[in-house]
């Protein structure tokens, strides 16, 4: 039981997206800010290591 469980098999999908402009505006938009987010997220680990020498949880 197990061991079929560690060979799992898993399902991808691909979709291509054909965006109209409109919609690509939005799609770059929710882009740029989950990449803020992520930085922003990161820099903020980043400097609690540096002061705590802890990581955050």
């Amino acid at each position: 039981m197990v061991e079929a469980a560690r060979r799992a098999m898993h399902r991808i999908f691909k979709y291509r997206l054909y965006p109209n402009r409109k919609q690509r505006m939005m799609l770059d938009t929710h882009l740029m800010l989950c990449r803020e987010l992520y930085h922003a997220g990161l820099q903020e680990r980043i400097e609690s290591y540096k002061t705590n020498r802890k990581g955050v949880t």
